[in-house]
This record gives structure tokens, sequence and C-alpha cells, in this order.
């Protein structure tokens, strides 16, 4: 049988189209070969002291993450990698051998730290990302790995929003990608491209949503700028707290005129942070920068959408002034305040102290220790019911408010027993007041006051909350130290910074 003219030729083109589209480089699996280049599987090595005893470090512990190069012989991670960070040591694709790292600069404010392998070890330098600012809702993405025999792996989801979510490694706020469709949520690092383009870097994940919140190049892009320019000034800070402000019967007792939507209402100020000299409690912010606040403190950003204002202060440099339109007794007033930034061992009580041991004092068996979140994070991550309300509350309304008269918060954390402190073994959990009658300010200031009254027999220290007194007879002290320190292994008395 013969096929007739017409269905030849439809087989012919047929076969000229095949021939022409396998004839044709496959771009996708081109750039991905080029982008291996750049992928790094990290081996961490994590060391941290235990809050309990803190003078004892924990067993170190072993952990992975991701990076990919921006430099010769530089490589970006997210900062929660790095945490209590011992060793780092990170493997290239097509190489077999390990090459040490170290951390250049780190900010755990925003997530992202800045390495340095060893160039001795290096047979060549890294191949670097360029990372895109590209944004298009609903887009599809790819995510990219070096797993740690060295293979390049890849997964996929698309762009779901941009909205400002908390830091997994800090208490401040920052903008986020949101993958959506995720196939493998593991973040720990692992780089994100729009159009085979880099536009951000993994730093959480939710295996239920199948969610990976993904930082921006615009976040990328400022961090390597400044982590390069020999003095690292970071990013802005929130100095004060907001809640919504949608109850008529609120903005009618703030005098606000009738038909203004705008606004959200700052319920507290801290001592720290942008904003901590010029807002008032009670103040509400109208706009910032020009840019009209919601009731909800969110606005219009032109490229996401809306999003909440803590994405103005990271796109603001340290020092440059941020402007704010505010509704303060009764009427609308400007100001401006410069943006500022702070870490954790600014605040009345720390947030994080990655890196550090502990700040303590023992003396004849009772351990002092300074008030901090790793402390409290002992009782879990859902501490607030299972300490008691006095400490939780200094966490909950001062931890971002120290003062001239308080910059830590010292207590009495247990006993160690001994005959020396005998009827004071059950005392714990408790806040100091004052030592030898001086008012305590800080760690500092609290081992200073045992040379207080030299000529004295006893140290007496007074908690709040009339708590019982502590009386330490100084003639036994210095033997019970030694007593209690071979019974307890407390190989080191005291830690002040």
């Amino acid at each position: 049988m013969k096929l007739n003219h017409k269905v030849l030729t439809i087989i012919a083109a047929l076969l000229l189209i095949q021939s022409t589209l396998l004839a044709q480089p496959n771009t996708s699996e081109d750039a991905a070969e080029g982008i291996e280049k750049s992928l790094l599987f990290l081996e961490i090595t994590s060391s941290a002291y235990e809050n309990m005893q803190p003078w004892k470090k924990a067993t170190m512990s072993s952990s992975y993450g991701y990076a990919c190069a921006v430099g010769p012989y530089e490589v970006l991670t997210t900062a929660w990698n790095v945490t209590d960070t011992a060793h780092i040591k990170a493997r290239l694709h097509g190489r077999n051998e390990f090459v040490p790292a170290t951390v250049k600069v780190v900010d755990y404010e925003i997530d992202l730290a800045l390495l340095e392998l060893d160039r001795e070890e290096m047979d060549a330098p890294l191949t670097p990302v360029t990372f895109s600012n590209d944004y298009a809702k609903g887009a599809s993405v790819s995510s990219h790995w070096l797993t740690a025999g060295g293979r390049h792996k890849t997964g996929r989801g698309y762009i779901d929003r941009a909205d400002v979510y908390k830091a997994p490694a800090s208490y401040t706020s920052m903008l986020n990608y949101i993958i959506g469709n995720t196939s493998n949520t593991d973040s720990r690092g692992r780089l994100y491209c729009l159009d085979e383009k880099p536009v951000g870097l993994a730093c959480w994940s939710d295996g239920d949503s199948k969610e990976t919140g993904v930082i921006p190049t615009q976040i990328i892009d400022r961090f390597l700028a400044d982590a390069r320019d020999g003095e690292y000034k970071g990013f802005g800070s929130v100095g004060f707290s907001i809640t919504k402000l949608i109850d008529p019967a609120m903005r009618n007792y703030l005098d606000m005129p009738d038909g203004e939507d705008n606004g959200v209402y700052v319920n507290d100020v801290y001592t720290l942070g942008t904003g901590s000299d010029t807002l008032e409690q009670g103040d509400v912010i109208l706009a910032i920068n020009g840019l009209a606040m919601n009731a909800y403190g969110r606005y219009e950003h032109p490229t996401y959408g809306r999003i909440q204002m803590a994405q103005i202060f990271a796109e603001t440099p340290v020092g440059d002034n941020i402007e704010f339109t505010l509704w303060r007794d009764g009427k609308k007033i400007t100001l401006s305040a410069p943006a500022e930034k702070f870490t954790a061992q600014d605040m009345l009580v720390p947030y994080y102290e990655y890196g550090m041991q502990p700040e303590y004092f023992v003396t004849a068996g009772f351990v002092f220790q300074k008030l901090t979140r790793p402390y409290m994070q002992m009782w879990g991550d859902d501490f607030a019911g299972k300490i008691t309300p006095h400490i939780y509350n200094y966490y909950r309304d001062t931890a971002f408010s120290p003062t001239e008269d308080r910059q830590d918060v010292i207590m009495l954390s247990f006993v160690l027993p001994h005959q020396v402190n005998l009827g004071y073994h059950d005392l714990r959990g408790k806040i100091v007041k004052s030592v030898n009658g001086r008012t305590i300010e800080s760690m500092q200031d609290f081992v200073s006051a045992f040379q207080l009254n030299p000529d004295a027999q006893h140290d007496v220290i007074e908690f709040e909350q009339d708590n019982p007194t502590v009386v330490i007879p100084r003639d036994q002290a210095k033997t019970a130290d030694m007593m209690i320190a071979q019974r307890f292994g407390v190989t080191q008395q005291q830690n002040v910074n």
C-alpha cells in the first residue's frame, strides 16, 4: 500500500523538527553544569557551653550545611549553620578532599555568614555566582546543592509571595521569598534560582506546608558589600513594638480624624534600636519615609506588594535617617531618627550567646548567672509556662530596654550543697537586688560588690520579691570554694566579660 503525498510530507516535516530539536543544546543542563562549580557542602563541628554548668563545655556535635561561592576564596551560607562553630570544612564539586574554612563575617540578625577557605589548600580559585534581583510571583524556581558525596542535586518550587519573617537565629524580622510546593524542604543554605539565575539562599523550611523561606538578593548584596568594606555596620533594628489599630473606639480616644484608616499603634518603645529616642508609647505611625502604614503596620512595596514595615529598616543603611509621620497628642507631626543597629549582647536579657561562654560567678557554692534566653531554653522553647513568672517578665517586658541603672539581670541559679551554705540548698531562680548594700547594675558590678566592706565578716546578698537574704561567712568561703570545686568539677570560679 502506498502512502499518499500529503502523509509523506507530514512525516518528513516531523522528522525535520525532531532532528532540529535534538541538535539544539540543552541550556538548562548547561546552566546546571555551570552552577555546580559554585556549590559547596559544609561539614560543621560545633561546641557550646552548658547553661546549667556554665564552666563546662558540652560534647561536640556534627552537622552539615550548604554554601555557594561569592568570591575566589569566599563562600556564603546562613548564620544558623555556623552557630557555636568550632571547625568548618568545605567540599567542592569534583574534589574529594575537604578544605578548611573560617567565619569571616556573621550577622545573626539577617541570618548570613561569609566564610573564607584556606587558600593554601585550594588547587584553583572558586567560580563565584552573581545574584539577580529578579522577582516574579508565581514563577518556577529551582534549588541547587552539593551532597556530602560531592553530587549536584536539584529541587523545584515556585515563588508564592514575598513577606517579612522572623530570622531563624535571632529576634529580628527580614524579607523572605516564600517558595511554595518545594520538592525538598531541607533548607540549610541551598541556592535558589529563577530562570537559572541565583536569587537567594534558603534559610528555613516547613515540611508540613512544603514552604521554604529564601533570603533574597537585595539583602545578600548589601551584606556582601558591607562585609567587604573593612568595617561591617550591619542592618538597622527596630526600636519599638507595634499593635494593630482597628478599633474605631481606640482611634476616637486618640482623637484621630474621621476617615483616617491608616496608622499602627506603638505599644512599647525600647531603649535600643531605631526610633528608641524619638517615638513614644501611644504614638500612631501613619507613614515611614512617606510610605503609608495600614492599621497592621504594613505598606505597599513597589516590587513585593504589601509587607511589614521592618523591610524599610533593612533597606536603610545604618546611620541614614528614617522619617516618621506620627499622630501624637491629637496632631500630625514628622520626626526623623537614624537607623541604628544593636546586638543581642546589648540587650538586658540577651536573645542568644552563640560562640560565647555564659557569664557566671560561684562563691561558697552559690551559682550566680546572667539571665539570658538560652538559659531559659533549658526548659524548652515553650519555657514561658515553665519558669517563674518573675523571671519570664524580665524577658517579655524589658529584654530590649537596658538602662544606665541596669545592664544585666543577675540571678541565683542554684546552690552546690556544702556545710557553708546549709539552709539555702533549695534556693534557685532568684533575682539579685543588692550585694553588701550595693544595688546591682551588671555582672561586673555584682562581682566587684564582694570587695565592699573589707572589715565585715559576712557577704550579704538580697533578692527581689522579699526572698530570703543570703549571708556568707567570709572566713569559710575560700576553703569551701576549693572543696566544692573538687567535688562538683567546677574548673573555673567565674567568667565575667
